[in-house]
């Protein structure tokens, strides 16, 4: 799916949509990174639900997938609930699809910012980002450097864009891999939610 380059007036979510939600709880500043910690279905509903309100609405999004989470039929079918084109709106949505730890941090690390300053999204979206990085295949050292390494990016594509940033990471039973996953993002500057709905923290 590509963005086209026609430009829309930026717009608050729908009220009572769940983005209006998670706009109101915060989650939506430009220029910073805002980190969703929840349950993986709970947390990629709202991902998608933002998702469609910004290619509606607004001036569409870039969904960076870091394990196979995006679904474009509910993307459509809230696209339709919010009553407007499908195809058009899709045609704002720009995605970028990761299978490994390394394809996740070199999407977010040199091709990201490209992107978004091309496309110049409403929104910008990470989904499960700690997923890759668990791949029992992937050295536990290398693959914290790593998601440091993406976090950092992200807060930093962020600031320099303009851009607001919001990622989601898996904090089913806040394991301990999760607990040092919160403890780095906070240290990086970037705010932290619990699961829709729910202010959480660290």
């Amino acid at each position: 799916m590509r963005a086209k380059r026609t430009a829309r007036p930026s717009a608050d979510p729908l009220p009572g949509t769940p983005a209006a939600v998670a706009n109101q709880d915060g989650m939506f500043r430009p220029g910073e990174l805002t980190l969703l910690l929840g349950p993986r279905p709970e947390a990629l509903a709202l991902l998608h639900a933002c998702c469609a309100d910004a290619a509606c609405r607004g001036r569409g999004a870039v969904w960076v997938d870091g394990g196979n989470a995006l679904d474009p039929l509910d993307l459509s079918r809230r696209c339709r609930a919010l009553r407007c084109g499908t195809r058009e709106a899709l045609d704002r949505v720009n995605v970028a699809r990761a299978f490994t730890a390394y394809q996740l941090q070199a999407i977010i690390g040199e091709r990201l910012e490209a992107k978004v300053l091309e496309a110049s999204p409403s929104l910008v979206l990470v989904a499960s980002l700690d997923q890759l990085f668990d791949d029992p295949d992937v050295d536990r050292r290398e693959a914290r450097c790593l998601l440091r390494a993406s976090l950092e990016d992200l807060r930093s594509l962020a600031r320099r864009t303009g851009a607001a940033v919001l990622a989601s990471a898996s904090a089913e039973g806040v394991p301990p891999s999760e607990a040092a996953l919160a403890h780095r993002v906070l240290s990086a500057g970037a705010h932290l939610h619990g699961p829709p709905g729910r202010r959480g923290g660290a």
